[in-house]
């Protein structure tokens, strides 16, 4: 399960990528359970190995945008009058 962003008041950046995190966490568990909805992947257009492939891929992506929020680096540039 992908962890938890630290305590604190959440903005709206941060709510989304922990609802992202959590959509992650069942699609992995989905994949591993071997549990996917045929629909799903009909849906998508996607074969099974694709939407493996997809989740990955945007697992990788999730756990950077978690490390640049950990540093302060959110994926906005900040602005300001020194900036």
């Amino acid at each position: 399960m992908a962890g938890r962003l630290p305590a604190r008041r959440l903005g709206r950046d941060d709510r989304r990528l922990e609802s992202l995190g959590r959509a992650l966490d069942e699609a992995a568990r989905q994949i591993r359970d071997d549990q996917v909805d045929p629909s799903l992947l009909k849906d998508l257009g996607m074969t099974p190995q694709a939407y493996r492939d997809f989740v990955e891929e945007y697992r990788k992506r999730y756990q950077q945008a978690r490390r640049r929020d950990r540093r302060g680096q959110a994926g906005v540039a900040p602005v300001g009058p020194d900036r």
